[in-house]
């Protein structure tokens, strides 16, 4: 519950991020601290306060992961607020409003007595009213819409990371800080413990009213929540910053844009840019340049950066990113066989090699051979004599 609260609270002041994505993720966490803050008092059997709570609780639920989505759709489409947004949230707003004008109709003796039956599991088998059936059915409804709220948050969230992370990966050679891989692992672990929210709205929460059983997913959607919150938080990079910087190409770039999108290239044109692309790469190590991007190449090359990133991904089946990465590589593990750079540091060649930060060498390095660069020097370097 505080974890909610502190994230909400780091995300308000902090003015320098994009205003509504500030606001999204706020409300995000702010509605987070009401579900655990409904949780707390409906296991302490705080009977008489949780009836005023059961229908923010009911909102809640249903809203927390449409807020969610709503900022993986504003970090990888570049959209501003509409008010049609709100259709997301429209699930959540009924369900609410229909408990809380329920429970009004209902009285609070009647009330009272329906959270006790049907919440808490006590006194089965009562006759309820026509409204406390309506209630019961709200109830019994929540759970239905939780589960296809999550398919298609999950589905179409994790296709627009992906189509996302592709756009950097064929924009710049350098993507540490722009891809959403955390983002998407966050998703994938939502997927992964929303079965067991999904699990718990199926059995009901009377089920872990014990503090043995209650303490697992307590800690354990407090650390992802906790995660979720640092992520975010640290993620700056967003659709519009791409967007800023694909358009605003050199004045050289310009000079080369073509004016048929769909240009198909013929067997010869293909291989002569295949060849002035090799030339860049072996010759003169254009992959050593700092924040590389395909337009810097599309400029050296004469040509349109659309169709360098096509040729790039059709003849060698790779994004811009992993082909820069790829010789930046081999450029490394060259300088770490030859005796010549055997006194310099790893942090040196991953810098002579265009490696924008030690970190993200080790990656690709530990992606490339399952060793550490250090471990793979001791075994394969060649001692200066």
């Amino acid at each position: 519950m505080f974890v909610a609260l502190f994230w909400m609270v780091m995300l308000l002041t902090d003015v320098n991020r994009n205003k509504f994505i500030r606001y999204i993720l706020a409300t995000f966490f702010g509605v987070a601290f009401l579900l655990y803050l409904s949780h707390a008092l409906y296991f302490n059997y705080e009977y008489d306060l949780y009836l005023y709570f059961d229908s923010l609780y009911s909102f809640a639920t249903l809203a927390v992961y449409p807020l969610y989505f709503l900022y993986i759709l504003y970090l990888t489409r570049e959209v501003s607020f509409r008010p049609v947004y709100f259709l997301f949230l429209l699930p959540a707003f009924l369900t609410g409003a229909a408990s809380a004008v329920l429970y009004l109709l209902m009285g609070p003796a009647e009330s009272g007595s329906f959270i006790r039956q049907v919440l808490y599991e006590e006194s089965p088998g009562v006759q309820m009213s026509m409204l406390g059936n309506l209630q019961l059915l709200r109830y019994r409804l929540i759970p239905v819409i939780f589960t296809l709220q999550l398919v298609l948050i999950l589905t179409i969230g994790s296709r627009l990371i992906i189509q996302f992370d592709e756009k950097v990966k064929n924009y710049y050679a350098d993507t540490e800080g722009k891809e959403l891989r955390l983002i998407k692992m966050l998703l994938c672990s939502f997927a992964f413990f929303s079965v067991f929210s999904i699990l718990a709205n199926v059995l009901g929460r009377t089920f872990f009213l014990s503090d043995e059983l209650l303490v697992i997913p307590s800690a354990v959607f407090s650390v992802l929540l906790f995660l979720v919150g640092y992520v975010s938080y640290n993620q700056r990079f967003t659709a519009s910053d791409l967007r800023t910087d694909e358009n605003a190409p050199s004045y050289e770039e310009e000079l080369y844009a073509e004016n048929e999108p769909d240009f198909v290239f013929s067997k010869a044109q293909q291989l002569d840019l295949q060849r002035k692309l090799q030339f860049l790469l072996d010759d003169e190590k254009m992959y050593t340049k700092k924040d590389l991007r395909v337009v810097d190449v599309s400029v050296k090359l004469h040509t349109n950066r659309t169709y360098v990133s096509r040729l790039i991904n059709q003849v060698y089946g790779k994004s811009f990113s992993d082909l820069i990465n790829q010789y930046r590589f081999q450029e490394a593990k060259m300088m770490l066989m030859a005796p010549e750079y055997s006194l310099l540091s790893i942090a040196e060649i991953a810098n002579r090699a265009g490696f924008p930060s030690e970190s993200s060498f080790y990656r690709v390095f530990k992606k490339e051979t399952g060793m550490a660069p250090g471990d793979w020097r001791k075994l394969n370097g060649r001692v200066k004599a």
